[in-house]
Parts: C-alpha cells; sequence; structure tokens
C-alpha cells in the first residue's frame, strides 16, 4: 500500500502487482486536475500590436460526489474587424466551478496602447513610446503583460503578453504546457495578420498593413483524473496515459461564449 497526502487528507492508493485500484477515489471524492484558459485578445489595425493569451489558470480540486453539476464556460477569442469602422476585442472569460480566468487584452491600434487582460495585448507600432497592456498578476498570476510598440519605419506593433512570460519587441509572449502535452495562451506576434488557433486561447498576429486585423484564439476547459474509466459527465471524453479527459471547448458548446457542465 502507498500512503499519499492530499493536502492535511490521508489518501491510501492501492495496487494489485502495477494495476492501481483505488484511482484516488477518496469514498466517493473525486481529485481532478483542470486547466482554465480564456479567449485570447485580437489583434489591433494598421500598425498594430498583438492580442494577449487568455488567462490561464492550472491546479487540484477535490470535488464532492453528490451528482453536483459544475459550471464551465469557454470564453471565445476576441474579435476584429478592419476598416472602416475598425475595431478590436479582449477574448472572453473562462470558468470552471469557482476558477475564472480573464480574457486576453487586444492589441493597440497604430498610435493606442494595448488592453489589459489575462495577458496583455502589445502597444500600437507608430511609436516605441506606446505601451502594452497589463497582465493579470494575481494572485495566482494569470498572464504577462504586453510588449511596447516598437515604432520605427516602417513601424511595428508590439508582442502580446503570454501565459509564461511578456511580450518582447514584436514576439509574442511563451504560452505554457499543461499535462496533456500541448501549449496553450501564446501572446500574438505583431506580424502575420493571423488569428490565434482556436481552443488555445492564443492571441491574434497583428503586423503593418492597412486596415487589417485578426481575431484572437477561442479558449478551453479541461479537467482530467486518474483512470481509464469515466467517472463524470460533460465535455469530449478521451483517455490517455492512464488517464480520462474531459475537454470543453467553445464548439462543443451550443453558443459562441457558452456554458456547459462537468457532472459528478
Amino acid at each position: 500500500m502507498q500512503t499519499v497526502y492530499f493536502g492535511n487528507t490521508l489518501i491510501n492508493d492501492i495496487y494489485l502487482g502495477d494495476e492501481r485500484v483505488s484511482n484516488f477515489d477518496l469514498g466517493g471524492d473525486l481529485i481532478v486536475e483542470y486547466l482554465v484558459v480564456a479567449g485570447g485578445g485580437s489583434s489591433g489595425i494598421e500598425i498594430a500590436g498583438g492580442g494577449g493569451g487568455g488567462g490561464l489558470l492550472s491546479g487540484s480540486l477535490l470535488l464532492n460526489k453528490t451528482n453536483t453539476s459544475y459550471e464551465v464556460i469557454v470564453g471565445a477569442g476576441g474579435t476584429a474587424k478592419g476598416n472602416p469602422g475598425g475595431f478590436f476585442n479582449n477574448g472572453k472569460n473562462s470558468k470552471f466551478y469557482t476558477i475564472e480566468t480573464l480574457g486576453g487584452g487586444a492589441g493597440g491600434a497604430n498610435t493606442t496602447t494595448g488592453s489589459d487582460g489575462g495577458s496583455g495585448g502589445g502597444g500600437g507600432g507608430s511609436s516605441p513610446s506606446i505601451a502594452g497592456g497589463s497582465g493579470e498578476a494575481g494572485p495566482p498570476r494569470q498572464g504577462n503583460d504586453g510588449a511596447f510598440g516598437v515604432g520605427g519605419s516602417p513601424g511595428a506593433g508590439g508582442g502580446g503578453g503570454g501565459a509564461l512570460a511578456s511580450g518582447s519587441g514584436t514576439t509574442g509572449g511563451a504560452g505554457s504546457t499543461w499535462l496533456d502535452g500541448s501549449t496553450y495562451s501564446k501572446g500574438g506576434d505583431a506580424t502575420g495578420y493571423s488569428a490565434g488557433t482556436a481552443n488555445t486561447g492564443n492571441g491574434g498576429n497583428g503586423g503593418n498593413a492597412e486596415g487589417a486585423a485578426a481575431n484572437g484564439g477561442s479558449g478551453i476547459v479541461k479537467i482530467r483524473y486518474a483512470g481509464s474509466g469515466s467517472k463524470a459527465s460533460g465535455g469530449t471524453i478521451s483517455y490517455s496515459g492512464g488517464y480520462t479527459y474531459h475537454s470543453f471547448t467553445s464548439a462543443s458548446l451550443t453558443a459562441t461564449n457558452g456554458t456547459g457542465s462537468f457532472i459528478y
């Protein structure tokens, strides 16, 4: 028998040979590991900063087995539109139970600062004095700051902040790699004018083309627990490496910024 503590709670994890039997099942309670990523911010327009990555939080929770429905919200990426009437927006928040993350900040457009968010958007590129937005410092920290605009000729915006690092020059801050091996919440670069990838929380990429803008990537919520047999319902269920995963994406919910449930 292997004795394990979770906080001050004693857990007995029993093995028969190499096969785990109890799966950390505490008399019906369940330890889950979660990832909550908000939608990434859009880039700005014109000489634009990259969008900030969506706020990211991960950790563990002990859930009581009461057939409880735990709310899940997946934030959409920030929307962007070029001229005429251009606009750029922060991503939307994501949530699991009581854990909520903030949408990434939009990149600045030409002469405007990046917006604050989970991670901040990069500053507009007409001058190196145009600041990026601030990331949510917490505690706990959800992201990092966007970079100042680079300026120069031709001008260039600053990179958006990411979950792991701030933007630097025209490069977006690095995202964070979770337990599933995938990387989430990267800041948008200030080049390329391309949308953030869906279900990553990545910020949109900016650039120096007149009247262009790029959407941020939608967020994601993932929940996993030990064992290759589902003990709960909700989301898309998969099995890998001795764990059960429940993945919630904007595409799996009925609304763009829809609400779902993890039921245990």
